[in-house]
């Protein structure tokens, strides 16, 4: 809420046969592309890829979206 001036913020977890997907929306200003994902989130790409998982980054007009697969 502090850099993206979001003002709703949704958080879904989804349990499956296949693994677990955590998924993180809001209706911010999103990110530019381009930039580096900083400390925060380059670690939780790291910790995911070292179980297997993947984190997907989504801008769209309305917002962003981070979703975290991980498999069983």
């Amino acid at each position: 809420m502090k850099h993206s001036g979001a003002s709703v913020i949704e958080i879904h977890i989804e349990k499956s046969e296949n693994g677990v997907r955590y998924t993180y929306c809001d209706d911010g200003s999103g990110m530019n592309s381009s930039t580096n994902f900083g400390l925060g989130l380059s670690g939780v790409q790291e910790r995911s890829a070292s179980i297997g998982g993947e984190l997907v980054m989504t801008n769209t007009p309305s917002g962003i979206t981070f979703s975290i697969a991980i498999p069983s």
